[in-house]
């Protein structure tokens, strides 16, 4: 059907290759074309949850696609014969279930304002009016992604900060980096808020994390079945947990490169952090940041 189609397209002579017809009207071939759906479908069945229904008969095609002999034929296993197994392990997971709409509002407020100006003056009242301000921002540097956290005082030196490479740019998104900013300036603000009740016996109210990303504060908005989700997730649930210890989060957007120290010193600390061998990979700090919040918490 497609040899039929493609002859009269292009008007060509009915002896003409199959093969030269493919090429002339740049269309991939159709073993080609079904091998590119079945491993589309596959990624995306990889990207359900643990316990969805379909992955135990991911389990079983994974078992049997080395099978030779007189095995009955399996269309799943057959297509991830042509699939590296590995790759499909680090594939994120996305869960479809929607969030319940009696959950509670992990930040007092997300703020994108549109208008630049307006932006930069919001967060100027932002530094004035709460706590702790936190920001955050992400980077990329010799084919590397970097994000990092910081907090300055009135004089603009910095009183906390923390830096990650996030990875590099081939497996990872500026989307995603953007969003671990955001998460571990989560995880500044609590250690803050741990050290000001240690030293002073009283609870820090209220903090605000500026972020120079509005497809991040979308996400974290909105959080649907995009790319992410996990990281949207952990974020949520970071900022419930400290919510719930007595310090209220917002989220501000500040336009990128608008001369604010706060938001340059990020931006700097970010691609330092991209620089391969200069900091901990994000899987690993991710891991000792949990357990140093989790026991931080439990203190408090």
């Amino acid at each position: 059907m497609q040899r039929a189609a493609l002859i009269r397209v292009l008007s060509a002579f009915r002896t003409v290759a199959t093969t030269t017809l493919d090429v002339e009207a740049c269309v991939l071939p159709t073993h080609l074309r079904l091998r590119y759906r079945a491993q589309n479908t596959i990624t995306r069945l990889h990207t359900l949850p643990q316990k969805h229904p379909i992955w135990s008969a991911l389990r079983r095609a994974q078992r049997r696609r080395n099978n030779r002999g007189s095995f009955a034929r399996f269309p799943l296993s057959d297509a991830l014969k042509t699939m590296n197994l590995e790759r499909l392990q680090e594939i994120e997971m996305i869960d479809p279930t929607p969030l319940p709409p009696w959950r509670k509002e992990a930040f007092s407020e997300i703020e994108i304002e549109s208008d630049r100006e307006l932006a930069i003056g919001r967060a100027e009242t932002a530094q004035a009016t709460a706590d702790i301000v936190v920001y955050s921002d992400a980077s990329g540097r010799h084919g590397h992604l970097g994000a990092a956290a910081v907090v300055l005082n009135n004089s603009l030196e910095t009183i906390d900060s923390i830096q990650v490479q996030v990875g590099p740019m081939d497996r990872w998104s500026v989307h995603a980096a953007e969003l671990i900013g955001i998460l571990y300036a989560i995880n500044v603000i609590n250690k803050i808020a741990i050290r000001h009740w240690r030293t002073s016996n009283t609870r820090v109210r209220s903090a605000t994390i500026l972020s120079d990303s509005k497809s991040a504060l979308q996400a974290v908005q909105n959080p649907g079945k995009n790319s992410g989700q996990q990281i949207i997730h952990a974020i949520l649930q970071a900022a419930r947990n400290t919510k719930t210890h007595g310090t209220s989060i917002r989220l501000q957007w500040i336009p990128g490169h608008c001369e604010m120290p706060g938001n340059d010193t990020a931006d700097f600390l970010a691609k330092d952090a991209a620089i391969p061998g200069k900091t901990h990979p994000f899987c690993f700090l991710l891991s000792r940041e949990r357990a140093h919040i989790r026991q931080g918490i439990h203190a408090q």
